[in-house]
């Protein structure tokens, strides 16, 4: 019986020792209802921060088409940003860049400030490439 445990034990440690399979979180502006962790279309995140902040190191965020203007994260100062990726992981737009917007704002008569919305924020390990097929910039003045 003591080796049969202390076989299982080890089997048990391997396979703690293997990555988990990266989730998928969801986001669609129009839908109905929203519900943590995003993890289908059906309960799709309003807002792309929404699913940034659910996802895991290694999970992808995938963006259904739509205009996406609201929600953001402040992430120093209190300058806000649309989408903060703060952590690597892959966004990206399920149809291409020109059905998918992220818009910002700028404050009328200044380039930029505590009152303006970056649209994206990227640090620690998030790159454009990870965000290839998402983003057409939209400032709140064109």
């Amino acid at each position: 019986m003591r080796l049969h445990v202390s076989s299982c034990a080890a089997v048990f440690i391997i396979c703690l020792s293997f990555p988990s399979a990266a989730a998928v979180r969801y986001v669609n502006a129009s839908n109905t209802a929203p519900a943590y962790p995003y993890a289908t279309w059906s309960d799709a995140a309003l807002t792309i921060q929404d699913a940034v902040n659910a996802a895991d190191p290694g999970d992808e965020v995938l963006v259904t088409n739509g205009l996406y203007q609201t929600g953001g994260q402040i992430v120093y100062g209190s300058m806000n940003n649309r989408v903060a990726v703060t952590k690597p992981i892959m966004v990206r737009s399920v149809n291409g860049p020109s059905v998918t917007t992220i818009t910002g704002y700028q404050v009328p008569g200044t380039t930029n400030g505590d009152g303006a919305i970056r649209c994206v924020y990227l640090t620690n390990g998030a790159s454009p490439a990870q965000l290839y097929s998402l983003l057409q910039h939209q400032p709140a003045w064109h």
